[in-house]
């Protein structure tokens, strides 16, 4: 009983300490924003106050509230998906990835992804790669 008693206490030390860890706010990032930002009132009051948990709570809220949000390739009102997105979204599971219609079929990148592969020796690919065209249709079923 002695030595379960210990590995229940390591455990929930263990818990503890990487809830702590998990939950760290870094104040600092207070300073990179513009607090006096349209919207960011309450934000810079409660940092101002010293309450920087409330204040993080506080910038979530603005973040999750705005209606301004302008994208060029998402409709965040009325999210849809064409039959060639939802194409580029399932293969982006299998990590076959579309860079661009240029270069079709698209490549699989592997089952552990190596960023590194170059089955064209053509810089454009590259490039077009790593604009991660393939990430929004990923997202817009979650959405």
């Amino acid at each position: 009983m002695n030595k379960t008693f210990k590995y229940i206490v390591l455990l929930a030390l263990a818990c503890f300490v990487g809830k702590a860890n998990a939950l760290e706010l870094k104040t600092e990032v207070f300073s990179l924003l513009n607090l006096d930002y349209p919207g960011l009132e309450k934000v810079k009051a409660l940092h101002q106050e010293g309450k920087d948990a409330d204040a993080a709570k506080a910038l979530l809220d603005y973040y999750r509230a705005r209606t301004n949000v302008k994208t060029p390739d998402v409709n965040l009102k009325k999210v849809t998906i064409g039959k060639d997105e939802q194409k580029m979204a399932d293969e982006a599971l299998q990590h076959t990835f579309f860079a661009h219609k240029g270069y079709q079929p698209s490549f699989n990148y592997g089952e552990d992804i190596n960023w590194r592969y170059w089955p064209v020796k053509d810089n454009e690919l590259r490039w077009q790669l790593h604009r991660h065209k393939w990430l929004l249709p990923w997202a817009r079923p979650i959405v």
